[in-house]
């Protein structure tokens, strides 16, 4: 059967059988992969899209049912919808944050280590999706571009958004119950005075690193480092893994 709809403001058509979710057709059929493909049962949130204006999970509405609607899928937000730092280092295209929270997209900020290029500091990352939001705002032309992705809404993106992303009901907010996950960073030394709300100050002004974490409960950082294990036999070893891996590439 032939499925034609308005994506993004483009009409678009192709062929898909019975049974096809609109999740399917849109990946497959159409090319468009901003909608992931993860839990298929309408809980996780990654292939959210808006349906004629309302939020659906593509994975539970049948292409069929989508003929002669409009879509609009993360692509359609902004381009190159990728994440804050990682793909903007590697000059991947910028991602729609604010966008996506007023679409209704389930939308968690997270950060990798430096196996994959980062520095693990979630602060940092809040800290670009703030900027990249008022950037552009402003180059959109938005009279609010100043106040655009408040930061005490980009800091519950990591915590509360990011347990959500993931599927993790324990943790993500601090209540009788759950993972006692905590990290605290100091912002009372000379280049953080001024500014009254700490989560503002934390979102605007990040500090190098985390002070202190707990891992449901357990110290893990102290005084900045490492409880868990010796930082500099850490250092060490990596160090020489990573020239025995340059070696190898060079030879």
């Amino acid at each position: 059967m032939r499925v034609g709809l308005t994506v993004n403001g483009a009409e678009r058509d192709a062929e898909a059988w019975e049974g096809e979710s609109l999740l399917y057709f849109l990946r497959e059929r159409l090319g468009l992969f901003g909608s992931k493909n993860a839990c298929e049962q309408g809980e996780c949130g990654s292939c959210s899209v808006l349906l004629d204006g309302e939020l659906v999970c593509a994975c539970l509405v049948l292409a069929a049912a989508a003929d002669g609607t409009s879509v609009v899928t993360v692509e359609g937000l902004g381009e190159d919808p990728v994440g804050p730092s990682s793909n903007m280092r590697l000059g991947a295209g910028a991602c729609p944050v604010e966008d996506l929270v007023r679409a209704g997209v389930l939308v968690g900020l997270g950060v990798d280590g430096a196996a994959s290029n980062e520095d693990g500091n979630l602060a940092g990352e809040v800290h670009l999706a703030v900027l990249l939001a008022r950037l552009r705002a402003s180059l959109l032309g938005r009279d609010d571009a100043a106040t655009a992705l408040d930061g005490r809404q980009a800091w519950s993106l990591g915590w509360k958004g990011g347990a959500a992303c993931l599927g993790r009901e324990g943790c993500g907010t601090l209540e009788p119950g759950k993972c006692a996950d905590l990290a605290a960073f100091r912002i009372d030394d000379l280049s953080h005075m001024g500014i009254e709300d700490p989560l503002q100050t934390l979102a605007l002004a990040p500090p190098g690193g985390a002070e202190a974490v707990l891992m449901n409960g357990r110290v893990v950082v102290r005084d900045g480092r490492l409880e868990t294990a010796d930082e500099d036999s850490v250092k060490a070893g990596l160090a020489l893994a990573c020239r025995r891996l340059r070696e190898a590439a060079h030879a």
